[in-house]
């Protein structure tokens, strides 16, 4: 009798060869949920960082209505970085294509910075400082991304190098704007375009082409991407 109950003991201590697979698999499982939050992939990477530019640009927007004030959007194209800088002197966003400007406004801002006055001569743009803050601190991408492009309304053609500008204004508009994202590989995209009257982002994986009349279409119908 003691011998039948020793016997019945082990078998219900033992594990079957199923049971065995199955804590393997829980256990391999577990190990690459680890790993992916350890180690994310590029793409999650981008979309993080995607879903966080879209987060500052609305921050921004919605800023510029409630404190009065004109902010930018600085991009460095050769650190892979942006960061929020923000003055408090009036100025309007000019275009090649443009002919008048808002009353009583008498600073521009063109394609490299500065622009024509009413008299012709070149006008200094405006003095922008850097913002502080956790909302607007300065942001680099993580290693193994890139910003790959950035269009905007007031310069001629997409920009991958250099210092891109970016403007909100007051008055309840953004500057309509394109931002590419990469790997560094390029395999791996996600876009931002963002609606002028709203601030919004509207986030693509994809590349997004610029195509001609896209900032014109954006600016005259308000059309909500």
């Amino acid at each position: 009798m003691a011998k039948k109950t020793f016997q019945r003991a082990t078998h219900a201590a033992g594990m079957t060869l199923i049971e065995i697979m199955i804590v393997v698999a829980l256990i391999g499982g577990m190990m690459a949920l680890g790993t992916t939050v350890m180690f994310p992939s590029d793409d999650a990477k981008l979309r993080e960082e995607a879903v966080r530019l879209a987060g500052t640009i609305k921050f921004i927007y919605n800023e510029a209505a409630i404190k009065n004030k004109y902010y930018r959007l600085a991009f460095n194209l050769e650190e892979n970085s942006y960061r929020v800088e923000s003055s408090t002197e009036p100025f309007f966003v000019s275009t090649d294509e443009d002919e008048k400007k808002p009353s009583g406004i008498d600073k521009p801002v063109g394609a490299d910075g500065a622009a024509e006055g009413a008299d012709g001569e070149v006008v200094p743009p405006p003095t922008f400082t850097a913002e502080e803050g956790v909302m607007v601190k300065p942001v680099k991408l993580p290693s193994g991304l890139k910003i790959k492009d950035v269009s905007v309304l007031h310069a001629p053609e997409r920009r991958e190098v250099g210092i891109v500008h970016a403007y909100f204004l007051p008055n309840g508009w953004a500057e309509p704007m394109v931002i590419n994202l990469s790997d560094e590989g390029e395999e791996a995209f996600y876009s931002l375009q963002i609606n002028p009257l709203t601030g919004k982002a509207k986030i693509r994986t994809e590349y997004r082409e610029v195509d001609e009349g896209l900032f014109q279409k954006d600016t005259d119908s308000g059309e909500v991407f």
